[in-house]
């Protein structure tokens, strides 16, 4: 009765060990393991088991509330060196990445279409082909489909060939492996754009170390997976040009703030968020389109 008015719920003896706890051991000094009720709620085996697995704990919803309702906030905190209270960027970042991942993989299926009625699977959305010309490169053989470019009277290119070969196999064998792949080569593109990014920022703040212009634009593409899955998860209910051109706005907005609260010198900068904005605009659009081109002939 003593032990159990000493330790609560928690036993007296380490399970793993058998080491006597006194009071003040929240862990075992002999093996290290921790000293809990074994009884515990499911949030708490939830929240071991995120612990365990992409080494968060309950610092993730303290960081999602300062990066979603404050913008720029976990920035400046890494900074000052108010570290210990937030999840570390890169992990923070591959827990949201990996969130938004799973939905795009998700809302893409979701979203692919029956077999058409030439019996064939549709070509992905950005890709324009009528449907004469998809039944003329389905259910054939290398060797046959070798044929039916050749014989087209349009001189084509190597690269042509590559290409109609790899749209064939997404017409036979339908989106799946095409979107691994794209999945695959978006986040390694990822791993470039932030970097990068990041020394945009840099340039226009020169007075600052680029680790926290890096951090920054780390926290940045944070807001903007999150903003994403958002945005894919509503085009299951509602989807239209509106929609898209609400978050590229709130995007801007988002930036905007951020640059003022992570460093103060930029304060007045509008203008300068707004090139910011148009540069790296650009930059992305220039690799999602190698991406997208890699991701066909390599898939």
């Amino acid at each position: 009765m003593q032990d159990e008015n000493i330790h609560g719920h928690k036993p007296a003896d380490c399970l793993n060990c058998g080491y006597h706890f006194t009071a003040e051991n929240n862990f075992c000094p002999v093996c290290g393991q921790e000293n809990h009720d074994l009884r515990v709620p499911f949030k708490h085996l939830l929240m071991e088991t995120l612990e365990g697995t992409l080494h968060l704990d309950s610092k993730i919803f303290t960081s999602l509330k300062l990066l979603v309702l404050s913008p720029g906030k976990l920035s400046s905190e890494f900074i000052q060196g108010k570290r210990v209270t937030n999840v570390p960027p890169i992990r923070l970042y591959v827990f949201i990445s990996f969130v938004f991942f799973l939905v795009f993989n998700f809302v893409n299926h979701f979203n692919q279409g029956p077999e058409t009625e030439h019996g064939h699977h549709p070509l992905p959305s950005f890709i324009k082909m009528d449907s004469t010309s998809m039944a003329h490169l389905s259910n054939k053989s290398e060797t046959e489909l070798d044929s039916v470019i050749n014989a087209d009277s349009t001189s084509r290119s190597k690269f042509d060939h590559i290409l109609l070969h790899q749209l064939a196999r997404i017409i036979n064998e339908g989106m799946e492996a095409y979107t691994h792949t794209l999945i695959k080569y978006v986040s390694y593109a990822m791993f470039f754009l932030m970097p990068l990014f990041g020394f945009y920022v840099y340039l226009l703040n020169r007075k600052s170390f680029y680790i926290d212009n890096l951090v920054f634009s780390i926290h940045i593409h944070c807001f903007l997976f999150l903003m994403m899955t958002v945005y894919f998860l509503t085009t299951l209910i509602y989807s239209s040009d509106l929609l898209l051109f609400i978050f590229n706005i709130s995007g801007i907005f988002y930036l905007h703030r951020s640059l003022h609260t992570a460093f103060p010198a930029l304060k007045k900068s509008v203008s300068r968020t707004f090139v910011l904005a148009v540069i790296y605009f650009f930059t992305v659009a220039i690799v999602l389109l190698s991406v997208i081109v890699l991701s066909l002939i390599f898939f």
